[in-house]
């Protein structure tokens, strides 16, 4: 049987790890350079930094990403795409008290934490991010890399493209088009459309960045 590593243990790190064991899934170890070779998080051994995955085969484990966001999503983003290309399983979790409706196509390495709804009809791509108690409605497309933080609200019909970061207790609006790599600042109602590599913010909001 595959072992399974967490790569990156702060905030969401812990978070993830949190979610993997409220489902009673064995995580094998911590990868985390920050934290002491032999430490514990929640009972679950640092096995080292990076550089232990260079003395195992890909073959063998199944890595959980545990990066969060800092300015924007490129480096969760990075390191999947360095796993994906180095032959790494990336296994993704479903917290159990999220409410998934009818229909609904996750990705296998997508995470969704505590308390979330996804509603029927909803896609998740690859490597997304959909946060502590964010609500997704009817129909919706979240594509690859997304980071949606607590306390969402996407109303029925939208469409986030790759690597948007959406802020915590935004909310966007039924039908909005988020395009790709594009910020959506914490608490902004989005109303109408947003061009890739846009920041926007406020209420209704407003584009101050593209």
């Amino acid at each position: 049987m595959k072992k399974k590593y967490l790569v990156a243990c702060g905030g969401h790190g812990r978070v993830v790890l949190d979610a993997f064991l409220s489902n009673q899934t064995i995580v094998d170890g911590i990868i985390d350079g920050g934290i002491p070779r032999e430490n514990s998080v929640f009972g679950i051994k640092v096995v080292g930094d990076d550089s232990f995955l260079l003395n195992v085969n890909a073959s063998d484990v199944i890595l959980i990403n545990g990066f969060g966001i800092s300015k924007n999503t490129k480096l969760r983003k990075g390191k999947y795409e360095e796993w994906i290309s180095l032959g790494y399983e990336i296994l993704g979790i479903i917290h159990p008290t999220v409410i998934v409706g009818l229909e609904c196509s996750i990705s296998a390495s997508s995470q969704i934490m505590a308390g979330a709804v996804l509603q029927n009809r909803v896609v998740l791509e690859e490597n997304v991010v959909i946060n502590t108690a964010a609500r997704i409605d009817h129909d919706c497309k979240i594509g690859k890399h997304v980071f949606v933080s607590p306390g969402v609200t996407i109303c029925g019909g939208v469409v986030i493209e790759t690597g948007a970061f959406i802020g915590a207790g935004a909310i966007i609006l039924p039908g909005v088009h988020i395009g790709e790599q594009s910020i959506i600042a914490a608490g902004a109602v989005v109303t109408k459309n947003v061009f890739s590599n846009s920041t926007v913010v406020g209420n209704p909001s407003m584009v101050i960045k593209s």
